[in-house]
C-alpha cells in the first residue's frame, strides 16, 4: 500500500513491512558484479542508455540509485508511522488529504 496527495499528486514508495523491503531484492543482483559478468550486456533488463544496451553493472547501478531516490523521498516508511502521525501533511504542498492505495 502507498499514499498519494489528493491535491498535488505527490506519492511515495509502498510502505515497508516484514514482507516488503525492496533493499533485500537488490542483494539478488550482486552476483552480476563479480568477474566478467559485470561488463556483459544485460539480458535480464532490456534497458538502454542512449540507444545502447546497458551492461549488468549499469543496470545494477541504476537499481541502487532508484532505491536511494525512493527511500530518501519517503516521509513515512511504515503504515504505522503514517497512522500515528498526529498531523500528516504532504511534503510537497502541505495538504492533509491523502489517498491510500
Amino acid at each position: 500500500m502507498y499514499i498519494r496527495c489528493e491535491k498535488c499528486g505527490w506519492s511515495q514508495d509502498d510502505f515497508y513491512d516484514e514482507g516488503y523491503n525492496p533493499a533485500s531484492s537488490l542483494g539478488d543482483l550482486n552476483e552480476y558484479l563479480f568477474g566478467d559478468k559485470q561488463n556483459k550486456l544485460n539480458s535480464i533488463f532490456p534497458e538502454k542508455i542512449n540507444g545502447e544496451v546497458m551492461t549488468y553493472k549499469d543496470v545494477i547501478a541504476l537499481e541502487y540509485q532508484n532505491y536511494v531516490f525512493k527511500i530518501s523521498n519517503m516521509k513515512w516508511t511504515t503504515i504505522k508511522s503514517f497512522k500515528n502521525d498526529p498531523n500528516p501533511t504532504c511534503p510537497n504542498c502541505g495538504s492533509h488529504e491523502f489517498i491510500e492505495d
